[in-house]
């Protein structure tokens, strides 16, 4: 029995030192386009391409690209022109570390989007034979109806200023909205503030964004953009409380005098894909939670090509 089992163990420390090749499917590369757009800007059209898992290639922006985007009203834009922007990143080894990045992308000279119109987007380049293409249609605007200043308060020279706004959702339509807050104080330019949301008056101040996630919520975080859909109050008025912290200490800090409200109307598509980018980011490095795939609505390709519209007003 002794050398049976001295025959087995043997053979199983054999078989750990065998090398087994895998011939494991790679998938061919597919073109990447992301492209969110609204009529407050010009088309900005970022071009990359997938890599194949364990191979020898990496994902990469691509800098060379045919583009066009036409629109129900006969109009295409082919006048793209390669821009290029500075983006401050977290080191992936060192998060306490931050590093600066060259992002490019695709900017037309001529042409913005308008509201309620649909535009299709077809990309190439080469090596890929087949265009990536997507189609997407304007949203119109909602309206801020009322901004007001509730008041503020001061903890060890920490101001909080709070603010409501209220607005109409749509009706008889399924509606994703997001908010951007700017503010301008006496020592600073116009600038994206720091800013904590109640988007439902039963619960309270909500300032955990962990609490906001899925349709039955009322919203999630996209960066400092929270986004989220009008399930709680369809067809109603709606007020939004908000704060602004300066987030200077100071026994005086200077006051802010100027505070502009951006509230957007997305599609679906657009509140698809930064819902799952929202998810993502959460996962990320998480092991316990399941990975989620960003949302892309791009044929012969991935990505996302999505609109939303904008209605801004300024309170001083």
């Amino acid at each position: 029995m002794k050398y049976i089992l001295a025959t087995l163990m043997a053979s199983f420390l054999a078989a750990c030192g065998l090398v087994i090749p895998l011939d494991l499917p790679q998938k061919k590369t597919r073109l990447v386009v992301n492209c969110l757009f609204s009529p407050d800007d010009f088309f900005r059209v970022s071009i990359g391409n997938t890599a194949p898992i364990l191979g020898k290639t990496r994902p990469k922006t691509l800098r060379e690209a045919q583009i066009s985007i036409g629109s129900n009203t006969g109009e295409t834009t082919t006048d793209f022109v390669l821009d290029s922007t500075i983006q401050i990143v977290k080191n992936e080894r060192n998060p306490d570390q931050m590093d600066t990045t060259i992002v490019y992308s695709f900017r037309s000279l001529t042409t913005k989007p308008t509201e309620q119109t649909t535009y299709t987007i077809s990309a190439t380049s080469k090596g890929f034979e087949t265009p990536a293409q997507a189609t997407q249609t304007v949203p119109r605007h909602v309206a801020i109806n009322s901004l007001q200043y509730v008041g503020a308060t001061n903890t060890d020279g920490l101001l909080n200023f709070q603010y409501a706004m209220t607005f109409d959702d749509v009706a008889d339509e399924t509606n994703f909205y997001g908010m951007s807050v700017y503010v301008k104080n006496q020592t600073q330019k116009l600038k994206r503030g720091f800013y904590s949301f109640d988007l439902d008056l039963a619960t309270g101040l909500t300032n955990d964004p962990t609490n906001w996630a899925g349709d039955a919520a009322l919203g999630v975080y996209y960066g400092n953009i929270p986004v989220f859909t009008d399930k709680s109050f369809r067809n109603g008025s709606k007020t939004i409380f908000f704060s602004v912290s300066n987030k200077i200490f100071s026994p005086n800090p200077p006051l802010i005098l100027d505070v502009y409200v951006e509230l957007q109307t997305h599609t679906r598509a657009s509140y698809n894909y930064i819902f799952s980018a929202n998810q993502q980011a959460n996962s990320n490095g998480t092991p316990f939670v399941e990975p989620t795939l960003n949302y892309t609505n791009i044929n012969n390709g991935l990505g996302i090509f999505a609109a939303y519209a904008t209605f801004g007003q300024k309170l001083n």
